[in-house]
């Protein structure tokens, strides 16, 4: 939220919920407003998403469309894994992959961070670029879709905070009207 509100977010309109919540809140399920999302997914395992994002990934994943493609959703993506492991990133690359399958537009290029390396390599780099595609994506007027409703844009940040083994980060997400 730090980094938000330095960017000029309001804090007093900004909440932070893990993918988990954001899923029972259904803010990807059935959203009023076209909105912008910035997911940092960690993965642990053998390419498992973590535990507080476990309900997201089955809403995401599932046959049929879980997301009605009545509103513009944009997003990025910042993985996180280890290439010590199998699977690297496969829990940011899945929800980066799904979007775009729904119909999604991604407004910044993923970023898979490697802690067998070092995540800051990765990290830092990407989150200080982020800022100016995340302000364009909010200016642009979504892309068409049928049906959609009239209304203006909010966005949605997802903000992680990754342990020592990387792997087993936490997800979270930050709401705030635009």
């Amino acid at each position: 939220n730090d980094a938000t509100t330095k960017h000029g977010y309001d804090p007093t309109t900004t909440c932070c919920m893990t993918l988990n919540a954001a899923d029972d809140a259904k803010i990807f399920a059935a959203p009023a407003t076209p909105f912008t999302a910035v997911i940092v997914c960690s993965t642990h395992g053998a390419g498992d998403f973590p535990d507080n994002a476990v309900k997201f990934k089955r809403f995401l994943t599932r046959a049929t469309a879980p997301i009605t493609p009545t509103v513009a959703v944009k997003y990025a993506v910042l993985a996180l894994g280890d290439t010590n492991y199998d699977n690297f990133c496969l829990a940011g690359k899945t929800v980066d992959n799904r979007l775009r399958e729904l119909g999604c537009t991604r407004f910044y290029d993923r970023g898979d961070a490697d802690d067998g390396t070092s995540l800051d390599e990765v990290v830092q780099p990407w989150i200080k670029a982020l800022w100016g595609p995340l302000v364009l994506a909010q200016q642009e007027p979504p892309p068409s879709v049928v049906g959609a409703p009239d209304a203006t844009p909010r966005e949605v940040i997802t903000a992680g905070h990754v342990t020592a083994s990387g792997s087993s980060g936490q997800l979270g997400a930050t709401v705030a009207p635009a």
